[in-house]
């Protein structure tokens, strides 16, 4: 969890669409089987679809950061059924916990902020819109 709030708050700080104070992304609380997490930020928009634009890179680069962890979202399930679920990804898992012990035994764990260093190394460096959208060039 650690890695991915740390990830979140990267992600914030690196996308250019983003306005960084106040983002944040937070563990709030244990669900019933689950880890929850909340994430809030403002994005630079000047229409509601520019918004939703914005909103939805951010979704599925979270999205992203949480598989790097090797993990995934949990989903609601009301009945039981049999199905391959998707393994977890136990070499990405491992390299979220030892990117985690680096930060830490470098006094660089970026929570609950990260430094103005690690700020100013990572903002603005996201492509966006991200490679391959349409009317990119």
């Amino acid at each position: 969890m650690r890695y991915i709030i740390a990830k979140v708050q990267e992600l914030f700080h690196a996308h250019p669409k983003v306005i960084p104070p106040p983002a944040k992304a937070r563990f709030t609380s244990f669900g019933e089987h689950s880890l929850e997490f909340d994430v809030f930020t403002y994005v630079d928009a000047s229409s509601f679809d520019d918004f939703q634009e914005v909103a939805e890179d951010l979704n599925l680069r979270v999205m992203d950061i949480v598989r790097e962890a090797g993990t995934d979202f949990a989903v609601p399930e009301r009945k039981l059924h049999i199905d391959r679920a998707r393994e977890p990804d136990e070499d990405a898992a491992r390299a979220a916990e030892e990117q985690v012990a680096q930060w830490r035994e470098k006094n660089e764990l970026p929570l609950p902020h990260p430094s103005q260093g690690q700020i100013g190394e990572i903002s603005n460096t996201l492509e966006y819109p991200p490679e391959g959208a349409a009317g990119k060039e």
